[in-house]
């Protein structure tokens, strides 16, 4: 909230045409998000381009202008940056999985997941991880979640790799070894999680 006094002095009518005056100084998150895109092409090392990817995946919030996202004259450019963004998320896991950072690989499809809820090409390697980090049973809930919504949403079922990669984790859960410690714990928390598929 800026208060009354700030339109005065922020926006001006000349000529019957309202713009921002002069001393200030506007900044668009989707310049932000294109300038970065196009130092990402310029940069060599892993650690730079990731740095870069993280600003733009920190300014990524969804769909452009997002209530006139049915507009004729807004498709392509949602449609551009919709791709550039799952571009950027391709990006980030190559460099994540090349460096074994999979921790952080799961935070950023987590949030991406959150903003492309209906994309299976975000599933995919979140599923992927989890299995690389052993995490069997929560890799078969993700697909299991997948699932639902392809299914509910479009009619359709998961893709031949997104199934290849469920029935690994259920082939590694089923024949992962468990010690007599460890066998209580690992019951309450299937129980915990209920039947999945």
């Amino acid at each position: 909230h800026f208060g009354e006094e700030f339109g005065h002095g922020f926006i001006v009518c000349q000529k019957k045409i309202y713009s921002i005056a002069e001393e200030y100084e506007l900044l668009c998150d989707f310049e932000q998000f294109d300038l970065l895109h196009k130092q990402t092409k310029k940069v060599k090392s892993d650690d730079e381009k990731f740095s870069l990817y993280r600003e733009m995946f920190e300014l990524y919030r969804g769909e452009i202008l997002e209530d006139f996202s049915d507009a004729s004259w807004m498709m392509s450019l949602s449609v551009q940056y919709r791709s550039i963004y799952l571009e950027l998320i391709q990006n980030i896991l190559e460099i994540c999985e090349r460096q074994q950072r999979y921790k952080e690989a799961l935070e950023i499809l987590s949030r991406a997941g959150e903003v492309m809820k209906y994309e299976e090409s975000i599933y995919i390697p979140l599923i992927r991880i989890l299995v690389r980090m052993g995490k069997y049973a929560d890799a078969i809930q993700v697909y299991g979640r997948l699932n639902d919504m392809l299914s509910v949403t479009y009619g359709v079922k998961p893709s031949k790799e997104a199934k290849n990669l469920y029935n690994e984790a259920l082939y590694a859960l089923n024949t992962q070894k468990v010690s007599i410690k460890e066998l209580p714990e690992l019951l309450m928390q299937e129980e915990d999680r209920g039947a999945l598929y």
